[in-house]
């Protein structure tokens, strides 16, 4: 589906997806903010997982997955 992006990307992005999707009470991403947050960062990026690496509020094009303003805000703040 995402020929880009190694098996070991897309895991590693699930799995940062599951845990904003813990984190987020107003509005958790769903399966489609998942899916617009992988295309976008396989137009984006090369692809390597350790862009995924470090803290969740460090993670790239974040307001592709979060849409809510006070869950990214929650996020950043790192709470």
């Amino acid at each position: 589906m995402f020929p880009k992006l190694s098996d070991e990307f897309v895991e590693t992005a699930l799995r940062c997806f599951l845990q904003i999707r813990q984190l987020t009470r107003e509005k958790p991403p769903a399966t489609g903010e998942l899916l617009a947050w992988l295309q976008v960062l396989a137009a984006a990026t090369q692809g390597d997982p350790a862009i995924l690496a470090g803290p969740l509020k460090k993670l790239p094009f974040l307001s592709t997955l979060i849409k809510h303003p006070e869950d990214l805000q929650q996020l950043h703040r790192g709470k």
